[in-house]
């Protein structure tokens, strides 16, 4: 079961996400791929919580 200030916090992150990539271009993001599979591992953790 999921609270509904989990998939806030979800949309929050991957809306965080977005806007460094349209700042940054998301060449950036992937540089930092390693940062990205953490952040995947956690989001999955939440919905899956």
């Amino acid at each position: 079961m999921c609270d509904k200030s989990d998939f806030i916090l979800t949309f929050y992150l991957l809306f965080c996400l977005l806007f460094v990539g349209g700042l940054f271009g998301f060449d950036a993001l992937i540089a930092y791929s390693w940062w990205l599979d953490v952040l995947m591992l956690f989001l999955i953790g939440i919905i899956r919580g």
